[in-house]
Parts: C-alpha cells; structure tokens; sequence
C-alpha cells in the first residue's frame, strides 16, 4: 500500500547510480541520520556501556592480529587460530586490529569499527525504506529505531557503541539487502552476487543471524520463481552466495588451524551451538523483556505482511518487504522455541520488527492527521528530538566510571611483564597490553550459562592455580559467576589494589602459606 508521500523505487538511490536528482533528493536525511546517529554513538564512548567479557575476547583477538600478526587468540596456553569463542568474523576483528594499531588500545579505539557499522546499518535501512515506501516514511522508520531505548541493554545504538559482533552482522545484511533491492529490481547476477557477499561477511561474524537470512531469502526466491518461471539465477544466487561465504571461511580455518586445536575448536562450537543456539530450554528461560521483545517483532511482522496482503499486485518492492517479513518471522520462532533467549540474541530481528513497525504507526499517523504534508514532517520532527534525548538520557545515566583503564594502567605500570595473571575479565587484555593472561576455560563459560538458564545456582569446578599466577583479578565476570572462592582466595592470595568492580591480589609466597597453615 503506498500513500500520497510514498515515492517507491524512484525514491532510492541505485547502486553506482550518478544520478545528480537522486543524489540531491537524498543528501539531506542521510546527513541528518549520520549527524544524529553519530552524536549520539559517541557520546561518552568510553563509559557507556560498561566494557565487559564478551567485547573483551574479540579485542583479545583483534589485539594479537593487530600485534602479532596473526589471526588468532593468546593466553599463556598460547595461541588459538580461528577461535570460535571470539563469535566474531573477519568483517568486525580486522577493522577493530586497524583501530587498535592506529589509534591505541584504548575503548574508543576498540568500538569505533562498530560505530561505523552502525552508521552503514542506518543509512542501509534509510535506502530500504525509500525502496518499499518513501523518503520520509522511510526516515521516520528508521529514526523510530534509533529512538527504542534499550531492552536488557539491546537496542540499535547501544550495540553500535559495543566491539559486539551482532552490530556488523546486521549492518552487513541490511547492506546486503539494500544492494539486493537493486539487483532484483534490475534482474542483475552480478549484483545479486554483491549482496550476498555483503550478507555472507556479517554472517560470519554471528552466524545465527542467518537462521533467519537465508530460508528468508531462499523462500521469496522460491517463491517469485514458482511464479514468473524465469531468473532462477539471479533469484537464488544471494542465499547460495551466503553459504558459499560461510562454507569457504571453514575451510580457510581448518587448512590453516593444527590439528589439535581444531579439534579443540569443533568441540567448543558445538558446545556453543547446544548451549545457546540449538537448546532444549523451548522457551522456559524466557523472562518479561525476552517476550517483549518477542511481541515487537511479532506486530512488526503481522502488520507488514497484512500490508502486503491487501495490496493488489505485488511489485518488485514487496519482495524485498515480505524478505524482511520472513526473516522476522523464523528470527521469532528460532529466539522462542530453539534459543537461549537472551534479548540478545533477538537483536536482527528486533531491529527490523521495529523498523516494520514505524511504518505501521506511519500509516496510523497518516489516517488521522487533517493536513498530511505538515503533520507528517512534524512526526518527523518529534522522531528526531526523540532519538536525540532518549539516547543522551540513556547514556547520561548509565555511563561508569573509569574502573577498567584504571586497572589496566595499573596492570600496565605495577605488575612485571612476564608475571601471570590469572582472571576471567577478558577486557583487561587488549586495555593493558599485558600478554601474560590465564583465563578459565570456555567449556566452563558454556557450563555456567547452562547452569544460569536452568535456574541453578553456580556450581563451578576450576582450579585457579593451574597456571601458577602471580596475580588474581576478580571483576563483574569473575564475581558474577563466583569462580574464584572467598577461602581460595584468603588462602593463596592478597589484595593489593582495587578499582571499583576490579580487585586486585598478588599471589602470597610458598614460605608465608607454609607458616599460616603450621601456626
């Protein structure tokens, strides 16, 4: 359905199009989407989200590529190529080596890759929504996105100010989608081609985004083929294109891991996969913001594809509309049923629900507004204030203290380099530059997951001497999970500093333990 300030297809602008109207029509909300998204993804970059575990072990990697030169993880049990425990891909580590290697290991340094995927996220879907419905519903769409605070610390611009993998995982897909608006539209392989290997690079860097990509893709292709009998090539390329990029990057890893740890490396993925993708939980870990979110996906959803079913004929741009509708849909039915569910792990599809839903309030908008044109740009205008001030009260409130540089330059200027630190806050690796860390196994991350999403009590088995350190830092993780026992603690150790959530303690000598257990 396409009202009276909907200009579809005209409205985009094509890929490797030099079209000065295009380009003049376009200008204005895709600087005013950069100068907003950017204001408000790097204010207080450093303090905001507190950086944690998960961003820590990919900065660990893109730190060794960026040092090292290799395309791995280090701890004191040495390197690990191709580490599936990162859950990243080549499309977010490397930028991330580049930023730390120009500009230092420092937070900003490590999320600017993301900030700048988030920019390509934004302006993508801008270019979709010209595509399916017009300029400025399109802008409306996507400031809408903008605007959603954070559910469980998951919304668009609090990812895209992370060094998480899910920001350049969808920033690549809706690119990817983009491109492939044009290239069905224009029946074009080589374009279809492009797409997909847009959309395969983000898969590799969270694969479980394809779970809903690409029976998504290979339904519409299906689907329009069964139906016109003709561009089996073109149709059916990108979802194939995705494959091929996944199925390539495993066998670069295998070819080029020993054999030892690719084994090490099968054994933890499929660890992963039972722990969080492909569980037997079937919804019972789902708490009151996982169904939220579930409902945001769902009316986003049903309302386009109402949409798409009232409409008479279905052109070029519903394709690409009910593509995102099917993604929604098994993003919905795999987060429920199949997952985890951790909000998280709903965020592609919780950004495009959400995005499908600004055009359902668009339309809503546009029925009860008297004098259209003027309303209209006001909403815009409201969508904007919204996204501003909701962001920047959101930051404001949540930003933390300097707790992990300051343990990192504490690390960096009062522990010897070759001292061995033995802690589970992966963070303080690529801020302190010290190389000689001991980290408890992944197995056992996966193991107190499994533990958290039953509902029990964190019952680990870890012995934290294993790597004879000479120093023990216990932060959010560490404390979190309770891995490192108040008894082991006062027994072997001593604190010396601490930095807010960061304690810090030094290995006590073998002649002092020996004289408290005799006294």
């Amino acid at each position: 359905m396409i009202n009276e300030n909907s200009t579809p297809n005209s409205a985009i602008l094509p890929i490797g199009s030099d079209s000065k109207t295009h380009n003049g029509l376009n200008s204005l909300p895709i600087v005013a989407l950069l100068v907003i998204c950017l204001a408000v993804l790097v204010f207080k970059l450093d303090a905001y989200p507190r950086i944690w575990f998960d961003e820590g072990y990919k900065l660990n990697a893109a730190y060794t590529v960026a040092h090292d030169g290799l395309y791995a993880t280090y701890t004191t049990d040495g390197y690990v190529p191709f580490d599936p425990g990162t859950s990243g891909g080549p499309a977010d580590i490397l930028p991330t080596a580049l930023a730390i290697k120009l500009f230092g290991s420092t937070i900003v340094a490590a999320r600017l890759a993301n900030v700048l995927y988030t920019l390509l996220a934004a302006i993508s879907l801008y270019q979709i929504g010209c595509y399916l419905w017009g300029k400025l519903p399109a802008l409306f769409c996507v400031l809408l996105v903008v605007a959603i605070p954070p559910i469980s610390q998951v919304g668009f611009i609090t990812i895209g100010r992370q060094s998480l993998s899910e920001g350049t995982a969808f920033s690549l897909m809706v690119f990817g989608l983009w491109i492939l608006s044009h290239a069905w539209r224009t029946r074009s392989l080589s374009l279809s081609l492009m797409s997909g290997l847009m959309m395969g690079l983000g898969m590799l860097s969270k694969t479980q985004i394809a779970i809903g990509l690409v029976p998504a893709l290979l339904a519409v292709a299906g689907w329009r083929w069964l139906r016109d009998r003709k561009g089996l090539s073109y149709l059916f390329a990108p979802a194939i294109m995705v494959m091929a990029v996944f199925l390539g990057w495993m066998v670069i890893g295998q070819l080029l891991t020993p054999f030892e740890i690719r084994q090490h490396n099968s054994a933890l993925l499929m660890d992963a996969i039972k722990t969080n993708i492909l569980t037997t939980l079937h919804g019972s870990n789902l708490d009151s913001q996982a169904l939220l979110v579930i409902a945001i996906m769902l009316l986003g959803m049903l309302t386009s594809a109402w949409r798409i079913w009232r409409a008479k004929t279905v052109g070029e741009e519903q394709w690409i509309e009910l593509t995102l509708v099917l993604f929604v849909l098994f993003m919905t039915i795999w987060f429920a049923v199949f997952s985890i569910g951790w909000v998280r792990y709903a965020y592609a599809g919780l950004i495009v629900g959400s995005f499908l839903i600004g055009r359902f309030i668009w339309d809503l908008l546009a029925k009860i507004s008297a004098n259209k044109n003027e309303q209209m740009v006001g909403a815009v205008g409201i969508a904007v204030v919204a996204a501003l001030s909701i962001n920047f009260y959101v930051i404001s409130n949540g930003a933390v203290a300097n707790d992990a540089q300051n343990t990192a330059q504490y690390i960096a200027t009062s522990i010897p380099k070759d001292a061995v630190i033995e802690t589970w806050e992966w963070e303080l690796d690529m801020l302190s530059g010290h190389r000689q860390f001991h980290h408890p196994q992944q197995a056992l991350l996966f193991e107190a997951i499994r533990q958290s999403s039953h509902h029990q009590s964190f019952n680990l088995t870890y012995d934290a001497l294993q790597a004879n350190p000479d120093y023990l830092i216990v932060g959010q993780f560490g404390g979190w999970t309770g891995i490192y026992s108040d008894a082991m603690l006062q027994k072997y150790f001593t604190p010396v500093a601490n930095y807010g959530v960061y304690h810090i303690y030094k290995r006590i000598s073998v002649s002092r333990i020996a004289l408290t257990v005799t006294g």
